[in-house]
């Protein structure tokens, strides 16, 4: 499920909160950098699995808003 974008200057980044197993949550987020040739495509994976999607949604959207395109070098 896309729960929170971003994006700036030639990169995006797209929160995405997924089922885990055991009734979990994890969330990643979906990094697209287009600003040099070829663009490239990552993910950033949570540490942890979480017992609600607002758990997972809290967590993964902070790292999401702290993440700049310096990150990304």
């Amino acid at each position: 499920m896309e729960v929170f974008a971003k994006n700036s200057n030639g990169w995006g980044a797209t929160l995405l909160v997924d089922p885990a197993e055991n009734g979990k949550y994890n969330w990643r987020i979906m990094v697209e950098d287009r600003r040099s040739a070829p663009p490239s495509l990552r993910f950033i994976v949570s540490p942890a699995s979480f017992t609600s999607v607002g758990e997972s949604i809290d967590d993964g959207r902070a790292v999401l808003e702290a993440l700049t395109p310096d990150d990304l070098n």
